[in-house]
């Protein structure tokens, strides 16, 4: 099965932002400066992240209060 493509971005905050495919799937999401800790919160598939943040030692952090997400 090929991997789907990214049709579109969009920016959750000013440190991620999430792939979407052409049906509207979630492809993927992008941690900006990942090494200053990883903001999951409002984010796709949030438990698995969790367990792959820590599995990576990167720090987790929590969001601010007006981080909505747009999508």
């Amino acid at each position: 099965m090929l991997p789907k493509l990214v049709e579109r971005q969009v920016a959750l905050d000013a440190a991620r932002i999430v792939d979407i495919a052409a049906d509207g799937s979630e492809v993927g999401i992008e941690f900006i400066s990942a090494s200053r800790g990883v903001n999951l919160t409002g984010g796709p598939g949030a438990a698995e992240g969790e367990r792959e943040v820590r599995g990576l030692g990167l720090p987790l952090r929590s969001a601010p209060a007006d981080v909505a997400r747009p999508f």
